[in-house]
């Protein structure tokens, strides 16, 4: 019960102001925003006009119909005020489309409660869990599409509990023969989350992007010939400014069955990384992925991924 008038009077406070109630919708729901793969992180997230495969869940689905193997990835971020999540997702290619599953998980760490009563404990701030899947498949030559669907459970203070759903849709166009992707994807489309009864909007998220890719001569991995890939990306957020990110990828193969890439990125006109860089390594099925957005004015944010392909 303490608990609970402590979290009702937090609410009753934030709910005074239209911005503030936005805000809840937002804390509540941050965990559908969040990278889910630390190559886009180290891209400034710019990623909704490539064919990454798996890496396109968070950006993207149609970008799935590019996977070749099935692959499992696994994904952790340290955040900068302690905080961690986890995620782990595997797709799977047939000959019209590309499935994929995943779960992903959220704690904010542990708070003190110290109310006006002298009542006093620590909770857990918040803790998310949402459940995955998302189907890839071609419509016509070049053209792909992507559906993502998200099953979640969110908790604040161990107190409020919001579930719901989440729906996400793309599409992807490569021009042939020019190295050009071009993307859009909508993402949080679904009901309010309700913590309490009054209801608050998913962060509706409308992404565009572009992508050029070069590649070498047929003999690239031979030959030594690096491979690059320039992304940009124009992210508009429900109630927030719209935002730009550019990222570029260089990979150099170092054997018959490895390859490594230095990935640069920035995030314009955003509250989140001003600057990301990462590095990746695919050495025969098993991929490795690093990456770190550097903050404006506090501790930066670790990206690691491990992949595995089949």
């Amino acid at each position: 019960m303490k608990r609970a008038y402590f979290l009702s009077m937090f609410l009753c406070l934030l709910a005074h102001s239209q911005k503030a109630r936005a805000e809840i919708a937002q804390i509540g729901a941050a965990t559908l925003r969040r990278p889910l793969g630390a190559r886009a992180s180290a891209m400034g997230q710019a990623f909704a006009g490539a064919d990454g495969g798996i890496d396109s869940l968070g950006y993207n689905p149609a970008g799935l119909t590019s996977a070749a193997n099935p692959v499992i990835q696994t994904a952790y971020t340290h955040g900068i005020i302690d905080d961690h999540f986890s995620y782990g997702a595997y797709a799977h290619p047939f000959a019209a489309f590309t499935l994929a599953a995943g779960l992903l998980y959220y704690d904010a760490g542990t708070i003190s409660l110290n109310l006006s009563n002298g009542a006093n404990g620590n909770v857990k701030a918040q803790q998310d869990f949402a459940a995955l899947a998302a189907i890839g498949f071609k419509l016509i030559p070049g053209l792909s599409a992507g559906i993502l669907a998200k099953f979640y459970r969110l908790n604040l203070a161990q107190t409020a509990t919001a579930r719901g759903y989440a729906m996400d849709g793309g599409l992807l166009w490569k021009l042939a023969k020019t190295g050009i992707g071009l993307g859009a994807a909508i993402q949080n489309l679904g009901p309010d989350v309700k913590f309490e009864q009054n209801g608050d909007p998913l962060p509706l998220t409308l992404r565009f992007g572009a992508s050029y890719r070069f590649l070498g001569p047929d003999d690239a991995i031979l030959s030594g010939s690096p491979n690059f890939l320039l992304n940009l990306d124009g992210v508009k957020v429900r109630d927030s400014e719209t935002t730009a990110g550019a990222g570029v990828e260089l990979s150099l193969p170092y054997s018959d069955y490895g390859s490594a890439a230095l990935r640069l990125g920035s995030a314009f006109n955003s509250p989140s990384d001003s600057a990301t860089i990462g590095f990746g390594i695919k050495e025969s099925r098993f991929i490795f992925d690093y990456a770190v957005g550097v903050k404006r004015a506090v501790n930066n944010m670790h990206h690691f991924s491990l992949g595995f392909k089949f």
